[in-house]
């Protein structure tokens, strides 16, 4: 979840990435779109169902809030607005 401070509103967006780790607070991120990066304020692993089946976990990157002015570059690149963020 990339975050911004626009008009004094902290606005999250988000996007589906594969990772090999959670990478620990302070790693940066390279987001590979031309949008820059990003520096890991904190992580969450959501473990999944017990259930039969296959069930990976869910981890979740909160990132350092980002200047404002990315935010309509990581839009375009296809980024999506976190409803209640």
């Amino acid at each position: 979840m990339r975050r911004f401070r626009t008009d004094g509103q902290l606005t999250e967006v988000s996007h589906l990435a594969e990772l090999p780790a959670l990478p620990p607070k302070g790693w940066q991120i390279d987001f590979a779109d031309g949008t820059g990066t990003g520096v890991v304020a904190w992580g969450k692993v959501t473990l999944r169902s017990f259930s039969p089946g296959c069930h990976g976990p869910r981890v979740t990157i909160h990132l350092d809030t980002e200047a404002a002015e990315k935010l309509p570059a990581a839009l375009e690149a296809g980024w999506k607005p976190v409803e209640g963020g």
